[in-house]
């Protein structure tokens, strides 16, 4: 079997300071001969979409029996150095991110049971000289979509969402398995994009009813909306920094930038034409549609720092990179 060939930062023991990676991870999806894309997208550029690609049998490279397909895992360092293709058409993928330290990744697939194939969230954990070796783990197997896995940022847990009763709500389950948690969010809030803060007792997340960005401790206290209380914008996909002073966000298609209380908010894009931005140590890395190559809603990922200068194209491929894909009912 083709090894989970990650070649991650090493970041020391674990006696030492945690060292922030400047690594990230990234879904590039390959069209299969013959094959065509046919896409439900709504609201213009945003992924809000549902993916209906002809499949084929594709290559399984993990202990776990990951349904074939052609979706690849690609790294690349924050300045658009180092890219390496970790997984080559492997799965079909639905969001893949590399712990804060570098030394875990944690990442949706489609896997089949005996209950119909569902999108279950899987870790994989380095170890060995440079984390060259790696365990894959499969977290979840209830027949049930599980969405944007998240891990903590000591690596000890992951955070996902999934549908109860037509709304989204996060759950949190240990890196090495066992019991799903929900976090005791209110079910009137539709639960999207859950990202740890630096410390791991709370969460930021959009909540899709009104569209605004909360911070809530996971054990349900301190629920505060931080921006766009009354749902006037499309506020989306938010991403703490790893010093946990910034969040950056997504409002109409822009990439936003505001301290962690909800203050001082500052728009770093103007073309409308941005998608799920996410801190990559000291940069904000985040897809854009502003360079489409010819093919419709073609993805590329872009950096720029944390206060919008230095903005760089990082990938130059005609095929879509996406960090998450997303359900069609989201």
């Amino acid at each position: 079997m083709l090894a989970f060939a990650f070649s991650l930062v090493n970041c020391g023991s674990d006696s030492h300071p945690l060292t922030t990676t400047n690594q990230f991870a990234f879904i590039r999806e390959a069209v299969p001969v013959g094959a065509t894309l046919a896409r439900e997208v709504k609201g213009g550029p945003r992924l809000h979409q549902h993916r209906m690609v002809q499949r084929r049998a594709g290559l399984r490279p993990f202990a776990v029996d990951i349904d074939g397909g052609t979706d690849s895992i690609v790294l690349m360092n924050n300045d658009g150095t180092g890219e390496a293709v970790a997984v080559d058409q492997g799965g079909w993928f639905y969001s893949i991110q590399i712990g804060l330290n570098g030394k875990s990744v944690a990442f949706t697939a489609d896997i089949t049971g005996v209950d119909g194939t569902y999108q279950q969230v899987l870790v994989a954990t380095g170890s060995g000289t440079n984390y060259s070796n790696y365990t894959v783990t499969q977290l979840t197997s209830d027949a049930e979509d599980h969405y944007q896995a998240q891990l903590s940022p000591d690596g000890a847990k992951v955070i996902f969402v999934k549908d109860t009763s037509g709304l989204n709500q996060a759950y949190v389950i240990s890196a090495t398995g066992g019991t799903e948690t929900l976090v005791p969010i209110p079910d009137t809030m539709d639960v999207y994009s859950p990202t740890f803060t630096p410390d791991g007792q709370s969460i930021v997340f959009e909540d899709c009813v009104p569209d605004s960005i909360n911070i809530v401790k996971l054990d349900g206290t301190g629920m505060t909306v931080l921006n766009n209380a009354d749902g006037s914008y499309e506020d989306d996909t938010p991403s703490v920094s790893p010093d946990g002073k910034l969040i950056t966000f997504l409002q109409d298609y822009n990439v936003f930038v505001m301290d962690i209380n909800g203050q001082n908010v500052k728009q770093l894009t103007t073309d409308g034409m941005n998608d799920d931005p996410m801190f990559v140590n000291d940069k904000i890395v985040y897809l854009s549609f502003a360079d489409e190559d010819g093919l419709s809603n073609t993805s590329e990922i872009y950096s720029m720092n944390a206060d919008g200068t230095n903005p760089k194209r990082l990938t130059t491929d005609t095929v879509d990179d996406r960090f998450q894909y997303y359900d069609e009912n989201y």
